[in-house]
């Protein structure tokens, strides 16, 4: 399982994939109570979030900083591969960091610049409005909002709706939309 977050230095599907696979692997470990456990230790996770923060990215042409692209740039990125590569990670990245920040406070004290790094975070997911693209738009939808809700974003913003009011409102018309 992943205990570092680095984006690809050059553009590699596969690899990119893989990335954005084994965040998805620890949000759903995390949220199943395996993490931390054998195997992944509390300080494993405080690693994998520092390095969340750290490997946020504010580099990219024409890409909004707050991300966390998995891919090297966007250029010649077509709207499908953007949020599998981009917004995907994004609300994987916010949905650990926020839920391992629930379960483990400390890490905002011990992480510098932690809760600007979700702030920014979430930010940006909320600029993204959560939609995917094409014909899948309401399915990466659906998607994006059950990877924000295994991260207790939802929670997070209802304690503190200052955060991003932007995400908050998404969301909640995210859950009417999907009872539609």
């Amino acid at each position: 399982m992943i205990r570092e977050f680095k984006p690809c230095t050059k553009v590699d599907t596969d690899d990119m994939d893989r990335k954005v696979r084994e965040l998805r692997e620890v949000l759903e470990a995390l949220a199943g109570g395996v993490i931390p456990g054998p195997g992944y230790t509390v300080d494993d996770l405080e690693r994998l979030c520092a390095s969340l923060v750290r490997g946020q990215r504010d580099d990219i042409p024409r890409l909004v900083p707050g991300s966390w692209c998995v891919a090297p740039s966007i250029e010649g990125m077509d709207s499908d591969a953007r949020v599998e590569f981009v917004s995907f990670p994004t609300y994987l990245a916010v949905a650990i960091l926020t839920r391992a920040l629930r379960e483990h406070p400390e890490f905002k004290e011990s992480i510098p610049g932690y809760e600007t790094a979700l702030k920014e975070g979430l930010g940006f997911s909320a600029m993204m409005g959560l939609m995917g693209h094409g014909y899948d738009a309401r399915t990466e939808m659906r998607e994006a909002v059950g990877i924000l809700e295994t991260g207790q974003v939802g929670r997070y913003l209802e304690d503190d709706p200052e955060a991003c009011p932007g995400l908050a409102k998404l969301l909640a018309e995210a859950r009417g939309f999907d009872h539609d």
